[in-house]
Formats: structure tokens, sequence, C-alpha cells
């Protein structure tokens, strides 16, 4: 009996043993499970930013794009009113041009003390009884003119300067 008790005896501690074993291989599995679901939890999530991450990527891709055209847009207007700016200046140097010739040809007949003919001056006439355009007003022309070769000289300039600071700008990013 001593025999039949020993052996009962270890079969007993060996089931607690066993029964210890499986409650922290429970407990094990337990947390096993947790960090699975919460794994799963995560890869969710994941994806959904990864999703948000490409949605956000399409639309500043069609952002770039849309604004890459528009600055191509910009720059095309801006060359058409540079070369009609630049038109405009040639004009009035043109113009310029002609009414010191006038004036010019104004003063000498003016100094030689007589009247001459409409047809012996060229340019436009200011009264109806065939006198030339009065020294003062052609110095006023003049100088107008002047005043707006200026203007359109100082704007092509300062676009000059911006356009050489926005294109190496718009290169770098890779618009053109």
């Amino acid at each position: 009996m001593t025999f039949e008790i020993a052996l009962q005896l270890l079969v007993a501690g060996l089931l607690g043993a066993t029964i210890v074993y499986a409650v922290i291989l429970n407990r094990r599995l337990m947390r096993l499970r947790d960090g699975r679901d919460e794994m799963n939890r995560l890869m969710g999530e994941l994806g959904a930013a990864m999703a948000g991450a490409e949605n956000g990527l399409a639309i500043l891709r069609r952002t770039a794009f849309e604004d890459d055209e528009a600055l191509g847009r910009r720059i095309a207007e801006a060359r058409s009113a540079r070369d009609e700016i630049g038109f405009l200046v040639d004009r009035a140097e043109s113009l310029s041009g002609r009414l010191e010739v006038q004036i010019g040809s104004g003063r000498e007949v003016a100094a030689a003390g007589g009247q001459s003919s409409p047809a012996a001056v060229p340019g436009p006439v200011a009264e109806e009884d065939g006198d030339f355009l009065a020294d003062e007003q052609a110095g006023e022309d003049v100088a107008a003119a002047r005043a707006a070769r200026a203007t359109a000289t100082a704007w092509l300039r300062n676009r000059d300067r911006t356009n050489a600071v926005a294109e190496p700008a718009a290169a770098s990013r890779g618009l053109r």
C-alpha cells in the first residue's frame, strides 16, 4: 500500500504541476489573443491611414497640376503683355521722334518769321485756320510721350526682374 500511496501522491503532484502549467499557458494564450486583436486593430488603422495618405497625395498632385497650368497661363499672359507694352514703347518712341521733328520745323518757321502752308510741315493741324500746334502744346505732347515711355520701360524692367526670380523657382519645382 505504501507503494500505491506514493504512486498516487506522485500522480497527484504531477497533476497539480500540470494544472499550474495549464493556468500559466492559458494566461499566455489570452495575452497572445489580445495582442493579435490589438495587431488587427492597428493594421486596420494603418490601412485607413495609407488610404488617406494616397487620397491626399492624389489631391496634392491634382492641385500641383492645376497650379502648373494656371502658372503657365499667367506666364503666357505676362509675355503677351510684355510684347504689347514693347510695341507701345516702340510706337511712343516713334511718335516722340515725329513730335520733335515737328517742333523743330515749327521753330524754324517761326524763327524765319514767315507762315508756311500746312503741307510744308508734316503733322496734325491744331486749329481750323491752318495754324500748327503751339510750341507749348507740342512740348507737353513730347513730355507726355516721354513719361509714357519711361513708365512702360520701368514696368518692363520690373517684370524682367520678377521673371528672373520666378522662372528659376518654377524650374526648381519642376514647373515650366
